[in-house]
């Protein structure tokens, strides 16, 4: 989570979206970012993606969305795709952005203004995957591998770091 919320703290503000039982650890983790408490997330991933949404600055005109299990990104994919959104900039074309790498979609999303609002209507039970591609997605080539990499298991996390438990460089 740290490394996650250094990327983006390099091109923005960060919120985390969280339960209540760790939204006191995070805070005191990353004093840095806003901690916002998803106080129901039976419902699914969307819920904590809605939480996040729903304490944006009204005047937000885009947003990164960034699971935590995917810890690798670096400054330069949200770098990438903010320069590609530039040219896009009030089209329906920019509503959604993707990063991609050898023809895999990852995170993070990057998410318009007028997808801000539509995303905030729908219900916390749809799924996110599902409501992007509403919008068909721009997919932004990054040819980075690190957006594809989640760390979903101890076995995961096993396999991120070596036996010292500091990242391997190579990502894997």
């Amino acid at each position: 989570m740290e490394q996650v919320a250094e990327v983006f703290l390099q091109v923005g503000g960060v919120t985390v979206v969280t339960n209540a039982e760790l939204a006191g650890p995070v805070g005191a983790l990353l004093p840095q970012v806003a901690v916002c408490v998803n106080p129901d997330s039976s419902p699914g991933l969307f819920s904590s993606v809605l939480a996040g949404l729903a304490v944006l600055p009204p005047a937000t005109r885009h947003v990164f969305v960034h699971p935590v299990d995917c810890p690798l990104s670096t400054a330069e994919v949200p770098r990438r795709m903010l320069k590609a959104l530039d040219p896009l900039e009030g089209t329906t074309a920019a509503s959604v952005l993707v990063p991609v790498s050898g023809g895999r979609r990852g995170h993070p999303v990057l998410l318009s203004e007028r997808a801000i609002g539509d995303l905030s209507s729908r219900p916390a039970s749809a799924v996110f995957s599902e409501e992007l591609e509403r919008f068909n997605p721009v997919e932004v080539s990054v040819e980075v591998d690190e957006i594809l990499r989640n760390i979903n298991t101890p076995g995961d996390l096993a396999d991120l770091v070596d036996g010292s438990g500091h990242q391997r460089r190579d990502g894997r």
